[in-house]
């Protein structure tokens, strides 16, 4: 639902927890690149740890769907624990503490990379021009928030096919 969706954004943007490795080079990545580095890191901590939504941080300028930071959320059951993965390129940032929720609906399937979602936002916008990209999958959606128009909009695309929602 939307409500988890929120939560887990603003989890995403929170601070506190443990800096466990740092890597400050700042390259672009798309979401599935810097999602295979926070997995193997994920289940290093946990070995149940499951992938719960992603976000591309504060946001990015690019709208190529690629951002420089991007923070996987994984949760594991028999911790009862959150970890937020922050990978800057191709390396972990940082890992943080999490909000635990058994109610989380783990994302176990083949999703869209960002930039699928990016190409198929660009069509909705039809040559419109966006900046201050936000980027989220959880669930079974993609959501961007832009400014568009000068005012921010929300889309909402199927994570499976990247097909436009709302």
């Amino acid at each position: 639902s939307f409500s988890v969706f929120f939560v887990l954004f603003l989890v995403a943007c929170g601070g506190g927890g443990v800096n466990r490795s740092v890597s400050l080079n700042g390259g672009r990545m798309l979401a599935k690149d810097a999602f295979n580095v926070a997995s193997d890191y994920a289940h290093k901590w946990s070995s149940d740890a499951e992938f719960v939504s992603a976000d591309n941080f504060f946001g990015s300028q690019n709208d190529d769907g690629s951002a420089e930071r991007w923070v996987f959320n994984f949760s594991s059951k028999s911790l009862k624990k959150t970890i937020k993965v922050n990978v800057v390129d191709g390396k972990v940032l940082q890992d943080l503490d999490g909000i635990y929720s058994d109610t989380f609906k783990v994302i176990d399937y083949n999703w869209v990379d960002s930039d699928v979602v990016f190409q198929n936002l660009k069509k909705i916008l039809n040559g419109k021009k966006a900046k201050n990209y936000w980027a989220g999958l959880s669930g079974d959606s993609w959501r961007i928030k832009c400014k568009v128009d000068g005012k921010y909009k929300w889309f909402e695309f199927d994570a499976r096919t990247g097909e436009f929602k709302k």
